[in-house]
């Protein structure tokens, strides 16, 4: 994770003298929004993820953790109005949930009954879920930002 979070800090650093679009000192409300971004998606998902490696398989965790695009329809059609749905990302949605309760159940039996997996399961969905948010905070506050100047104050201040 520390060598991750160095690479990512060297590369958004250069990217952010190479772009050069703007300012390289983020507004207060973009700086808390970056931060608190970084801090769900990064942090405390990234916790949940290396954890639900440890106590669950390795595709179930996998599987889940692509679950992310699925959360963020759901959040952009909440919270940014002007996103709307189209009816391929419906169909999309709910092929995507039911293979979650397939994947999770494991067994037709289990589906049945609605016996899900293990306890990391849900904090894999959780993670999944931080990672969405991340993308819809930073799609709502941080678009007039430089993406170079944000990664590298994430990545200097939260990891």
């Amino acid at each position: 994770m520390t060598l991750r979070a160095l690479g990512i800090l060297f590369v958004s650093g250069v990217y952010a003298i190479i772009t050069n679009k703007g300012s390289f000192i983020l507004k207060k409300s973009e700086a808390i929004a970056a931060l608190l971004s970084g801090l769900l998606g990064s942090t405390i998902a990234g916790f949940f993820y290396l954890y639900s490696l440890q106590t669950s398989s390795a595709f179930t965790v996998t599987f889940l953790g692509h679950l992310q695009p699925l959360f963020v329809i759901i959040m952009a059609h909440i919270f940014l109005s002007h996103e709307k749905l189209m009816k391929a990302e419906k169909i999309g949605f709910v092929l995507m949930i039911a293979a979650g309760f397939l994947v999770t159940t494991r067994t037709l039996d289990n589906l049945s009954i609605l016996k899900f997996g293990a306890n990391s399961d849900l904090l894999m969905v959780l993670a999944a879920i931080l990672w969405g948010s991340s993308v819809i905070f930073a799609r709502k506050y941080l678009t007039n930002a430089n993406a170079g100047v944000v990664y590298f104050t994430v990545f200097l201040y939260v990891q």
